[in-house]
């Protein structure tokens, strides 16, 4: 169960670290919304790889958002905090024991990825 649950932990690490990346590179495009992407795409022409990996990263965003919003406020809040927040380290002893934190981070990243990977 332990390896699972790191083996779980290492995939929806990289789930939210491309998210950041895509965070970023929209951000750095200049991109808020799918709107903005359509914009964009005037510039770059109809065969743009560069404009085909930004639509990419702006599909994955929506993918990742909508999946957080359908989270329980609970478990919306460990995963943000345990794989998104820098400084929060320990968050969780102001509010839960080591033994129902642990069960509700292990629920986060089961729901999270039974939604990612439906």
């Amino acid at each position: 169960m332990k390896d699972s649950l790191s083996l779980d932990e290492k995939f929806i690490s990289n789930i939210f670290q491309k998210y950041s990346k895509a965070k970023i590179i929209l951000q750095n495009e200049g991109i808020k919304d799918a709107d903005a992407l359509q914009e964009k795409a005037i510039s770059y022409g109809q065969d743009s790889t560069e404009l085909s990996q930004l639509i990419d990263y702006q599909r994955y965003l929506q993918l990742i958002e909508t999946i957080l919003a359908l989270m329980p406020k609970a478990e919306y809040t460990c995963l943000i905090k345990e794989f998104l927040a820098e400084d929060a380290k320990a968050w969780w002893k102001k509010h839960y024991s080591q033994d129902t934190y642990q069960k509700l981070k292990h629920k986060a990243i089961t729901r999270f990825l039974y939604l990612f990977l439906i």
